[in-house]
């Protein structure tokens, strides 16, 4: 295969990479409560496409995380950790 054919493959198969597109069907069927934690300064997951996820899953939440990028929780744990201890929390019964 010559380099000429090779390139476009490449090109396609990360371009399909990036483009959800394919996902959509899957995230749609996820029936457990889920969080999507989003990076405010991610530059792999835009936040458009964060609030497409939390409006599709059946039983989704999204939080945007302030100071981070795509590694919330080493960008920004306090808040990554306040987020999911949130999200955990709801529907259990408070302490006695």
């Amino acid at each position: 295969m010559t380099t000429e054919e090779f390139e476009p493959k490449i090109v396609g198969f990360f371009t399909e990479l990036r483009s959800p597109q394919w996902l959509w069907e899957y995230v749609s069927q996820v029936v457990c409560p889920s969080l999507l934690v989003h990076g405010m300064e991610s530059d792999m997951l835009a936040a458009e496409v964060a609030e497409k996820v939390g409006h599709i899953l059946a039983f989704g939440s999204v939080v945007d995380i302030e100071h981070a990028g795509h590694s919330v929780p080493g960008d920004n744990p306090d808040a990554f950790e306040a987020a999911v201890h949130r999200f955990l929390s709801i529907g259990r019964p408070s302490a006695m």
